[in-house]
C-alpha cells in the first residue's frame, strides 16, 4: 500500500476551519454534487455515513468511518472506476491561530 502526505496551512483558527471541514455531508468544492445515500450515526459524530460525489460523469462512494472533532476525519472510498482500497485520514492541528491540515 501507498501512503503520502499533503499538508496546507490556513490562517484560520482550528474552530473555524473545522465548521467547514467537519461537514462530511458538504463538498469544498463548487462543481462536486454531493448526495448522502446513508446517514450516519449521530451519537459518533456521523461515522457510517455513506455519500456520493460526482463531477460530470464521474461518481465516486465513500463512507466515513470515524470522526474525532476537532483533530480528525477518517474515511474510505467503497466504489471508484479509477481504485481500490483507498483510506483517507484528514488531521487538523493548531499553529498559533492558524490551522494545519495534513
Amino acid at each position: 500500500m501507498e501512503a503520502f502526505v499533503i499538508e496546507r496551512k490556513i490562517n484560520l483558527p482550528l474552530e473555524k476551519v473545522w465548521m467547514v471541514m467537519g461537514e462530511f455531508n458538504q463538498s469544498r468544492n463548487h462543481g462536486i454534487q454531493v448526495v448522502v445515500e446513508k446517514e450516519g450515526d449521530p451519537g459518533a459524530y456521523g461515522a457510517g455515513m455513506i455519500r456520493t460525489l460526482t463531477k460530470g460523469d464521474v461518481c465516486v462512494r465513500e463512507i466515513l468511518d470515524s470522526v474525532n472533532p476537532p483533530d480528525s476525519i477518517a474515511y474510505r472510498i467503497i466504489d471508484n472506476p479509477f481504485m481500490d482500497d483507498y483510506h483517507g485520514r484528514i488531521f487538523f492541528k493548531d499553529e498559533n491561530g492558524a490551522t494545519i491540515i495534513s
